[in-house]
């Protein structure tokens, strides 16, 4: 399998506040990840960043996930995590007050694909197992 994670910062920033890549846990699984900085916000470039370095560092020292539901716990667990450590980023550091960023992340293996989706107020997570 071939991976490639590309970015455009688009026509209205004058600096991209996307981050993300693929990354591989210690079981070979594939962690894919698409933060979106929250633009009209202050530093949307930082938390995208932060939050996918974050969850790099946390899936690559991650073993042991077998099924969807562990997956699935994983990612709401990193996801609380990683709003904590913007939040308190953000209380530390005044140029970054009010700054955000949506995430996409994908748990795969070649049993299941669990689903991250955090944006516009709302978080899901969806499991899909049983692939042929």
């Amino acid at each position: 399998m071939r991976d490639i994670f590309q970015t455009d910062q688009g026509r209205v920033r004058q600096n991209n506040e996307d981050s993300g890549g693929i990354f591989i846990n210690r079981d070979g699984h594939r962690l894919a990840i698409v933060a979106d900085g929250m633009g009209g916000h202050r530093a949307g470039d930082v938390a995208s960043n932060m939050t996918v370095s974050h969850l790099q560092r946390k899936w690559e020292e991650t073993e042991g996930i077998h099924t969807a539901d562990q997956a699935e716990a994983w990612l709401k667990a990193s996801i609380v995590d990683v709003n904590k450590l913007l939040f308190n980023h953000a209380q530390n550091n005044p140029e970054c007050e009010g700054m955000g960023t949506t995430l996409e992340a994908v748990i795969a293996t070649e049993n299941f694909t669990t689903i991250a989706h955090v944006g516009d107020s709302r978080c899901y997570i969806l499991n899909e197992a049983g692939f042929q």
